[in-house]
């Protein structure tokens, strides 16, 4: 498989695992808003990753801002990993905000077990909707 540019916008607890998920590709990581934006600024990517978590949960920010601007019409996938500390409404109210800022696809990573077989599930179901 090709290596594509990739933003990664997440909490480090993230960002850790999503290198290992995304190993291969090359990774822009950010953790602020204003990182995000210099980021987007200087580059195009081939997709974007954005972690609820992100810059104390200004995910939902940065994707307003990605679908404002026309240049940065990469696809977005937005995870969740925080099965246990949310309410399912709370998980159900973020997927529907983020589809409807234009994320392709929010998955729950607590659903990947971090191991071999569950970072390799995980890789492809973000590159099925990142492609």
């Amino acid at each position: 498989m090709a290596a594509h540019r990739i933003l990664v916008a997440a909490h480090p607890t993230g960002v850790r695992r999503l290198k290992k998920v995304l190993a291969g590709h090359e990774l822009t990581t950010v953790e602020t808003l204003d990182e995000a934006r210099q980021a987007l600024d200087g580059q195009q990517f081939f997709c974007m990753v954005l972690g609820i978590q992100f810059d104390e949960s200004r995910m939902l920010k940065l994707l307003e801002q990605v679908r404002s601007e026309e240049r940065l019409a990469a696809p977005v996938v937005c995870v969740i990993g925080m099965k246990g500390r949310l309410s399912d409404t709370a998980i159900e109210a973020f997927d529907k905000a983020a589809r409807a800022l234009g994320a392709r696809e929010v998955l729950d990573m607590t659903d990947f077990p971090d191991d071999e077989r569950g970072n390799l599930t995980l890789r492809q179901a973000i590159d099925r909707f990142a492609g």
